[in-house]
């Protein structure tokens, strides 16, 4: 079974993957207060499997689901939970759960700058 770690503060969604050179089954979880488009980078960072879910549609839906070399700038669709993971790890057993946990957790106040960009994008 893999956990999920919340990339909810600053320095974590700063460092994210970085400086690692497996993620050891763990799945990052990076949560925005509104779908939207986001560059994310794999600079200092092993493979990565990324995912983008929209947890505001019904069914949770995923919109991205690839693996991206290092050193590499990706353009992400429109979501609001991006997942970082290693290549071979599987996330369907528990994206219900994290979709769970987004319900409950505290919401990122749209003033927060996270990763540079401000959290209502």
């Amino acid at each position: 079974m893999q956990n999920y770690r919340w990339m909810d503060n600053r320095i974590k969604r700063a460092l994210g993957a970085q400086f690692k050179t497996s993620l050891k089954g763990d799945i990052l979880v990076f949560p925005y207060p509104h779908p939207a488009a986001h560059l994310f980078h794999t600079m200092w960072c092993p493979p990565l499997r990324i995912v983008v879910v929209n947890a505001q549609s019904e069914d949770g839906k995923v919109v991205f689901d690839q693996v991206v070399e290092p050193w590499r700038f990706v353009n992400l669709p429109a979501g609001n939970l991006v997942l970082e993971m290693d290549p071979d790890t599987e996330y369907t057993e528990v994206l219900e759960g994290i979709l769970s946990d987004t319900q409950t957790r505290p919401r990122i106040p749209d003033g927060l700058p996270v990763g540079g960009t401000h959290s209502s994008i």
